[in-house]
């Protein structure tokens, strides 16, 4: 059985993929950015090559029900999460929205090929 629809989604939006390739960037306001405050051609292109291998690796995911399975674990742990990234620390918990989200990514990293570095991992090299 391959990955539902709700899933394909949730990973679309944890990697932060449109599906679209005609991407718009505004201020927040309502008004596009000029040619100037957008991202440069390099930018474009490499938000186009990480939406082809999120969409190859889905592919690849649904040939294989143990894929399927594990990165719908993954992705349950993500639907958990409460989509406010605010820190919160209460009663000697402390919970990192950032650091979660980033280690699901991490766990994601073997079965979608795309490994993100920066942060606290920026000084990892993937060995894939």
């Amino acid at each position: 059985m391959p990955l539902t629809d709700a899933q394909k989604h949730l990973l679309h939006e944890l990697y932060e993929v449109p599906y679209t390739s005609n991407v718009v960037y505004t201020s927040g306001k309502g008004t596009a950015l000029g040619p100037a405050a957008q991202t440069t051609a390099l930018a474009m292109f490499v938000e186009n090559q990480v939406r082809n291998q999120l969409n190859a690796a889905i592919v690849e995911i649904d040939a294989d029900e143990t894929r399927v399975t594990r990165v719908g674990v993954i992705l349950s742990r993500y639907e958990d999460l409460d989509l406010d990234p605010s820190n919160i620390d209460k009663d000697g918990y402390s919970f990192r929205y950032q650091k979660a989200v980033r280690e699901l990514k991490r766990a994601l990293s073997t079965y979608t090929g795309i490994w993100v570095v920066g942060g606290n991992n920026g000084n990892q090299t993937p060995l894939g």
